[in-house]
């Protein structure tokens, strides 16, 4: 039975999504790097941080866009 990551990071504080981004970095995944910050970025949301929840999307998008630009050589 898989969990649901909606329902994990519900209950993560921003100290655990920072070290999984990080964890996620040294692996060198662009996509689990993107779930991370995505998940991130909604946690911070939800905190009413909303300038930092802002970077952490945009900082998802540039890699999906240069992951995507590496595919598609």
């Amino acid at each position: 039975m898989t969990s649901d990551p909606n329902t994990e990071n519900a209950s993560q504080t921003t100290a655990q999504l920072e070290a999984r981004l990080a964890e996620t970095r040294q692996r060198d995944n662009p996509q689990d790097q993107i779930q991370a910050l995505y998940d991130l970025g909604r946690h911070l949301l939800e905190q009413g941080e909303t300038p930092q929840a802002l970077s952490q999307f945009e900082a998802a998008l540039e890699i999906a866009g240069e992951n995507k630009d590496r595919e598609a050589r």
